[in-house]
């Protein structure tokens, strides 16, 4: 999960740190990525992934952890969200 996370936000502005393993319930602020990230990291997810996010899915509460994230992106795959 967070290695997929991770390995989609090395580019652009949403760059995330590789200094630390990304824990499933840690904040993703707490691994470096700000608001404007969070946008970035949505598109980078989005192509990856062939969807997207559903407007009522684009909060913060989203990106609150990489585990929060992932269940999110899981749920639009599976059309569900």
């Amino acid at each position: 999960m967070g290695r997929d996370i991770r390995k989609t936000g090395q580019g652009g502005a949403h760059r995330l740190p590789r200094r630390c393993p990304l824990e499933p319930g840690v904040p993703l602020p707490a691994h470096g990525l700000d608001s404007l990230g969070m946008v970035g990291l949505s598109a980078s997810l989005e192509d990856a992934y062939d969807f997207t996010f559903p407007d009522a899915a684009l909060v913060p509460a989203t990106f609150a952890s990489p585990e929060k994230l992932w269940d999110t992106v899981s749920a639009c795959l599976q059309g569900t969200p």
